[in-house]
């Protein structure tokens, strides 16, 4: 049997009623449009990029401080140019260097036998039975060699003879401590060579942090500037101390680590490519001060020669 059927409209005059209806259909498309579509982008797939990420390092400084301003045994071994294969070290890998900022040099050590540094707890002694044979004391310098002997730094202190290299490593600083003995290390520059890829959108998803507008003479010259030129590769080191909110100066007493985060958050839609997708950059430092005391400490190696 064939069947025709149709709606059956019903109209209910109520204002209140009529308000509602509207506002739930507004909110179902607010929510649609707006939030699901507009802000959240419901209808993206989502990936993660792959990233490598190398630097290099460039500077050259020279520390010409007077005896007096250096005032420290030695100042002569202090005056000279530092270029980055003095100053920088590179860890291979993982894009990230160390640069020096202070320095204390031990002159003319020699394998051999020589009194402990007093301030090492536990290196002072009264007699030979109190510097045990083998011993090595877990900030010492060296290992015991069973005598007590003078201290050549303070005839008044009797420490432990220990098997090292002698003269035992300087523990005052430069400059009296007040300013990093390479504090021109701050207008050295790295450049930051970033390649990404997203492998779930296949081979044409590729992009680096230098731009295809980026000619070699531009890259000669530019400098980083988040305002003035957000997309040069190359940053000056002060200014990612500036840009982490720290001082340089104080930062190159103690030593930190510092951040570099390269984030890329790229949309294609409406046509848009890979080359719309850029870099932006951010600065951070990773160790705080904690009670007053660096987290992380002897981040400055110490020179013997």
């Amino acid at each position: 049997m064939l069947v025709y059927t149709t709606q059956r409209i019903v109209k209910i005059p109520s204002r209140l009623l009529a308000i509602t209806y509207y506002i739930i259909v507004f909110a179902v498309i607010l929510y649609i449009g707006g939030y699901a579509l507009g802000y959240s982008k419901a209808y993206q797939r989502r990936t993660q990029l792959d990233s490598v990420v190398v630097t290099k390092v460039k500077g050259v400084i020279r520390t010409d401080y007077s005896d007096k301003e250096l005032a420290i045994p030695n100042p002569e071994f202090y005056r000279r140019v530092w270029d980055a294969t003095d100053a920088v070290i590179h860890e291979l890998g993982s894009g990230g260097f160390f640069i020096l900022t202070n320095v204390i040099i031990t002159s003319n050590q020699t394998r051999g036998l020589c009194p402990e540094d007093q301030n090492v707890e536990g290196a002072q002694c009264t007699m030979d039975k109190d510097c045990i044979i083998g011993r090595y004391l877990k900030l010492g310098n060296g290992l015991m060699t069973g005598k007590c002997i003078t201290s050549d730094k303070n005839i008044k202190v009797r420490t432990c003879q220990v098997d090292s290299w002698c003269p035992i490593e300087q523990s005052r600083p430069p400059l009296n401590g007040i300013t990093p003995l390479l504090l021109g290390t701050q207008d050295f520059t790295v450049l930051v060579k970033n390649s990404i890829e997203f492998p779930e959108f296949g081979v044409a998803y590729q992009r680096r942090n230098i731009l295809e507008s980026a000619t070699n003479t531009y890259l000669q010259k530019c400098l980083y500037h988040p305002k003035t030129d957000p997309y040069c590769p190359t940053i000056r080191i002060g200014d990612i101390v500036n840009f982490a909110n720290e001082n340089y100066n104080n930062v190159g007493l103690t030593g930190a680590v510092f951040s570099i985060q390269i984030n890329w958050d790229c949309s294609f839609d409406w046509g848009k490519t890979m080359k719309d997708c850029l870099p932006k950059y951010s600065f951070s430092r990773l160790l705080e001060l904690k009670n007053g005391v660096e987290s992380m400490n002897n981040l400055n190696p110490l020179i013997s020669k």
